[in-house]
């Protein structure tokens, strides 16, 4: 439909004759003036769109995931535009910047349901919020390309500038570089959208159908969003060198860690979206899935998982296992024994799917086995099975083929794996152990020290009624934790202190507590268990900064003061090394009496100040620097620490 054609159909619809008076049907000149002047409008409209169609072509180009390259934002694997659209419709809090005031408010943004109007809450208005037409958009800018002044350069990455009428503009800052693609490719979406409609149907003049609550004091409700994040704090032996004291990731600060996983010299951590981090590994980096064997200091994205949303993650001391959302498994690092569950490769640095027909809930790993949970409960086991931690008798050292266990009707619920031996959870509430038994780590209550290739059950539970909820595995000991809150621990514990050194635990002994526990990990020769109300308590051997409490302290059971007052939500050990997720939260300066940064005590003269980003307790000089930290409601700049202005989380 040309323009004359929709200006008359328009005219029709708007000046009918029934509803003119007889003396304007006299002057038919004047409807002739009216329609040519309609006729103008409507060509001057088709013209705006033209020209933005063109413009839209030039900045929009499709990939073959039908995603728009806008401006160099490549992370389009993540989202569809009309996924992006969506999320859009359910709302997001971005700045709206002000060009001519001094003061720029958040505000919640929305795109109507129908995909013409973008919407935002005003403190001006009580129930509807401003809003403009989607038809009404003439250029979108993104990025630098805004030429915005923020007083932080960095910040114009994340800035959308929308001109719409005659010299209006809407000017928008993200929070975080994801939330940036998502607003643009929603707002191209909705263009195009809008382009395509144009051409059946005409704008008309309409109000807002949805109401947008207004969003007047809006730090308290992100900063309450940002207590929802998870921050990874580790310590411990890691690449040669010790850490005594949790200190936090600083790279994966606001990245929402939700999963993590310790290996004897590496770490992996997984965010909300999915995505898998990883870092370390020495002599062994192969495990990082990188596609390189050099040491990764810091944490890096798995690039070749980075279409895959990962929901598992296993270390053992040279391999790792990934679990992803559609129930694969991925294996990387080295095969020497078959480990990863791949015939066809000695090592390889890129996750590599193991082939199999079941869909998987679960993986393990031990120091050199693994293990895969099916949907039906039956358990997979491959690797090094010297040690009979395979469950059954073998003479090869490397079996890379996955063989189910033989449990008769029983299922298994979990697993876990230590140096060479395994234990399992049935669906019965019982517990199994088999593999090697040179320390008592099967906990059978028999001093004999041969291995057993027999899955065995635990009979100390059942004889004392004892609910077992969850298993740990350490390289020579193995603990558990009951229903009630008690924590049971056996096997070679004898750097631990709880018993007179070399001695073995050959029956599960019941750990004295101040409260409750929730969770049981084991590392090589040192321990960690989380209260129930919230409390770490570490012991055992402290080389490399094992237990967290500092250089020179006993090997009895104490709190991690570094973590007191943290809302602790899980907690893993590996060789000698250990880590957490906190909810995100500044560090209490009462426990505080280094700087994170320079390790230099505090003093008179030496002031303590919250980094705003990571929450850590520097000194002035390790935390001058400033930055905008909208993610957490702070629009001027704060202070933060040289760690995280270096890492540009902001």
């Amino acid at each position: 439909m040309n323009a004359h054609n929709l200006a008359v159909c328009w005219g029709q619809n708007l000046i009918r004759p029934e509803t003119l008076s007889p003396t304007t049907l006299a002057h038919t000149s004047n409807v002739n003036k009216i329609t040519e002047a309609m006729i103008q409008h409507v060509e001057e409209i088709f013209s705006d769109f033209t020209d933005l169609e063109t413009e839209v072509s030039q900045m929009f180009s499709k990939n073959k995931k039908g995603t728009f390259d806008i401006f160099g934002v490549k992370s389009g694997d993540k989202f569809s535009p009309s996924e992006c659209a969506m999320k859009l419709v359910d709302g997001i809090i971005m700045l709206k910047y002000s060009r001519r005031r001094a003061t720029n408010h958040f505000r919640l943004f929305k795109m109507t349901h129908n995909l013409e109007y973008l919407v935002w809450g005003s403190h001006k208005k009580d129930v509807y919020g401003s809003s403009i037409s989607i038809r009404d958009i003439k250029v979108m800018t993104c990025g630098v390309d805004t030429l915005l002044k923020l007083d932080d350069g960095k910040l114009a990455q994340y800035a959308i500038s929308l001109r719409y009428g005659r010299k209006s503009n809407l000017d928008l800052v993200c929070k975080t570089q994801e939330e940036h693609f998502i607003v643009s490719q929603a707002l191209a979406y909705c263009i195009m959208e809008a382009k395509s409609k144009f051409s059946t149907r005409p704008s008309k003049a309409s109000s807002i159908h949805a109401p947008v609550t207004a969003i007047v004091d809006i730090t308290k409700e992100l900063q309450s969003e940002a207590a929802k994040l998870g921050d990874l704090y580790t310590w411990g032996a890691t690449l040669g060198k010790a850490k005594y004291i949790p200190s936090i990731i600083n790279k994966l600060v606001n990245v929402d860690i939700i999963e993590f996983a310790v290996g004897s010299n590496a770490y992996a951590a997984i965010n909300s979206n999915g995505q898998l981090y990883t870092w370390g590994g020495g002599k062994s980096s192969d495990l990082l899935g990188h596609r390189t064997a050099d040491t990764v200091q810091s944490p890096q994205l798995v690039t070749a998982l980075a279409n895959t949303k990962v929901t598992r993650v296993a270390m053992g001391a040279k391999h790792c296992l990934i679990l992803d959302y559609n129930g694969y498994v991925y294996a990387c690092g080295d095969n020497k024994y078959g480990q990863l569950g791949l015939t066809h490769v000695s090592t390889t640095n890129q996750p590599t799917k193991i082939t199999q027909d079941d869909r998987f809930i679960d993986i393990f790993c031990g120091y050199s086995h693994s293990g895969l949970l099916t949907t039906e409960g039956d358990l997979l086991l491959f690797g090094r099975g010297d040690k009979d931690q395979l469950g059954y008798t073998t003479a090869e050292l490397s079996n890379a083929t996955p063989k189910r266990l033989e449990l008769g009707w029983e299922r298994v619920v979990s697993c876990v794996m230590g140096k060479m031996h395994t234990m399992i959870l049935l669906d019965d509430g019982s517990v199994r152990s088999f593999g090697g038994a040179g320390f008592g780590q099967l906990g059978l209550g028999t001093e004999d020290l041969s291995q057993r290739a027999e899955p065995k059950e635990i009979a100390f539970f059942r004889e004392n009624n004892v609910n077992v909820i969850q298993l740990a595995a350490g390289g020579r000991s193995s603990g558990c934790v009951t229903h009630d809150g008690s924590v049971y621990i056996w096997g070679d514990i004898s750097s631990t202190g709880l018993v007179s050194y070399g001695c073995f635990q050959f029956v599960p002994l019941k750990l004295t507590l101040d409260g409750p526990g929730s969770k049981l990990c084991l590392g090589e020769d040192h321990a960690l268990v989380l209260l129930q109300n919230g409390e770490v308590l570490s012991f055992g051997n402290n080389e490399g900064g094992a237990l967290g409490r500092g250089e020179n302290v006993p090997n009895t059971k104490a709190p991690v003061s570094m973590l007191v007052d943290k809302k602790i939500r899980a907690i893993a050990c590996g060789g000698r090394s250990s880590a957490c997720i906190c909810a995100h939260e500044w560090t209490n300066p009462a426990v505080v009496t280094n700087c994170a940064g320079c390790k230099q005590p505090f003093s008179k003269f030496r002031q303590k100040y919250n980094c705003c980003n990571c929450g850590g307790i520097f000194c002035d000089k390790c935390s001058k620097k400033k930055a905008v930290l909208l993610r957490f409601g702070h629009v001027d700049p704060v202070r933060v620490c040289d760690e995280c202005h270096k890492a540009q989380l902001y």
